[in-house]
């Protein structure tokens, strides 16, 4: 039985939930009508005053006129609430409990203790590690809260610590967790430490993670960030005449060299973790695997499916896309036959690969500058795939293909900052920023083919290498299209331009030597 206050289930249900979702910036689900909100399971927490409580939800959303599906979709979120005390009507008012500092503190608490929460249908299960113990805190902990839009939600304690929230649940194992714990015991120290972590258990014994603490990682920013900036003040350097000694991005050439430099050290720092998620531990999530001829199709599959996918959006969206670039789009849809010809599934033959985890969502946003190395974060995957997807073994060069699309999006959308929009030079800075994503791609994966070596997962044949690298950055470029096209259409020219110059061959990792 749940402890503390009782929680007035109807009001909750029926008036404060249906209101207060909506509002959070967390929540999936924006935009579509709500049809019933029900309290899954809760537990009460106190700490001092603070009267608060552990909460799953399932929001069932109503279908619209559009969907051929006669059953409404139905989420499983988890909501902790705080609660003040009632007033003159004996009315009580709630909020979003990761809001409130106390409350992060008491599930560190809960952490630390190990503590079980018994829901009514359920368990809400803490668990540390050793070296949560280890860390000496401050009497009264500093909490403060990352200003970064996200689909869950976290806090950093006293600066050392990492609380996370998934926010939409899955039950099943957390990709983020159980990564997390394997590179420990792999020894893979380029990635935050685990600390603990917090479960929700069903009455079936299926667990569901609703919490991930790990070691704060003190940094400069991350990968996306850095690269803007730098290309910002190359723009501002060339406009003012101040640049000198220049390299061919336009930058200062010793800025150039020490940004390149970086970007080697990322591709090193993406092969060393390839490398730990090749390690044969007996675990069979993590076990590597033989490549067959069926996985090969598989993958090729999904390529031209998302090719067929793209262009048959780009198709029928023509006309929402922005004037300027209905040519490029027309001529991108004129060559539907070569991008399909160019996903043809070829022969295994005799090649001898494995299959492993990967990151799953890797680009410039997931890795942090720490000094001059990277810190790699946030391995949950695509939030918007299921686990059992965001647990599947494949090539982790699809890792490797979504750095390489990532620092494409970044020079592009580099063009698009205060530093660059509207200049006279608009060509110049175009080139700029087309000869740097060239020359950071040819370093970081430079950086990568140096680092993996004979890694059962990487290919011993660099032709393999190249056109499985090809075949998931033409995937990715892909995918982006469709994407864009649903959330950004003014962004359409970053993949139509991405996967017109891999058809053209302009973008072809054949140049870049095998390491």
């Amino acid at each position: 039985m749940m402890h503390g206050r009782a929680l007035p289930r109807s009001r909750l249900e029926q008036e404060v939930l249906p209101a207060l979702l909506p509002a959070q910036r967390w929540f999936a689900d924006k935009g579509r009508p709500i049809a019933l909100v029900r309290l899954a399971d809760a537990a009460a927490i106190e700490r001092d005053e603070l009267q608060a409580y552990y909460a799953t939800i399932e929001v069932e959303l109503a279908t619209n006129r559009f969907e051929t599906s006669g059953a409404s979709a139905v989420r499983t979120y988890f909501f902790p609430m705080w609660s003040d005390e009632p007033d003159d009507r004996g009315e009580r008012s709630f909020g979003d409990a990761l809001a409130n500092d106390a409350f992060a503190l008491a599930l560190l608490d809960d952490v630390r203790r190990a503590a079980r929460r018994r829901g009514e249908r359920g368990l809400f299960v803490a668990e540390p590690t050793k070296l949560l113990g280890s860390l000496e805190l401050a009497a009264q902990p500093r909490v403060r809260r990352p200003n970064v839009e996200q689909s869950n939600s976290s806090v950093v304690i006293d600066e050392q610590i990492m609380l996370k929230a998934y926010r939409l649940l899955q039950t099943g194992p957390q990709p983020e967790l159980e990564i997390a714990r394997f590179l420990d015991a792999a020894g893979f120290r380029h990635t935050p430490a685990l600390l603990g972590w917090i479960d929700y258990v069903d009455t079936a014994g299926d667990s569901t993670a609703l919490c991930i603490l790990q070691r704060f990682v003190k940094n400069q920013g991350d990968g996306w960030s850095a690269v803007l900036a730098f290309l910002e003040r190359s723009f501002v350097q060339r406009g003012t005449g101040t640049a000198i000694a220049e390299g061919a991005a336009g930058a200062r050439s010793d800025d150039l060299a020490h940004f390149l430099e970086r970007m080697q050290t990322l591709g090193a720092r993406t092969a060393e973790l390839h490398r730990a998620l090749a390690t044969p531990s007996g675990d069979p999530a993590f076990e590597p695997e033989a490549v067959t001829q069926s996985d090969l199709e598989a993958w090729y599959e999904r390529a031209r499916s998302t090719a067929r996918s793209g262009l048959d959006s780009l198709d029928r969206q023509l006309e929402a896309a922005p004037l300027e670039l209905h040519t490029a789009a027309r001529g991108l849809l004129g060559r539907r036959h070569e991008a399909l010809a160019r996903l043809e599934t070829p022969s295994l033959g005799s090649l001898e690969l494995c299959k492993t985890r990967y990151h799953g969502d890797f680009h410039l946003g997931q890795v942090l500058l720490v000094g001059h190395d990277f810190a790699i974060v946030d391995f949950e995957g695509e939030p918007a795939r299921a686990l059992s997807v965001r647990r599947d073994k494949s090539s982790p060069l699809r890792d490797v293909a979504g750095m390489v699309r990532s620092i494409d999006y970044a020079a592009l959308s580099a063009l698009r900052t205060p530093s660059a929009a509207g200049r006279d030079d608009a060509p110049s800075l175009r080139a700029m920023a087309r000869d740097w994503q060239q020359q950071a791609s040819r370093a970081f994966l430079d950086g990568y083919r140096a680092t993996i070596g004979s890694c059962i997962s990487y290919p011993s044949d660099p032709l393999w290498g190249r056109r499985l690298l090809d075949l998931f950055v033409l995937e990715k470029a892909f995918y982006e299209l469709s994407y864009e096209l649903a959330h950004r259409p003014a962004w359409l020219g970053i993949p139509i331009e991405g996967i017109t110059s891999l058809l053209d061959g302009e973008q072809s990792t054949d140049d870049v030597p095998a390491g």
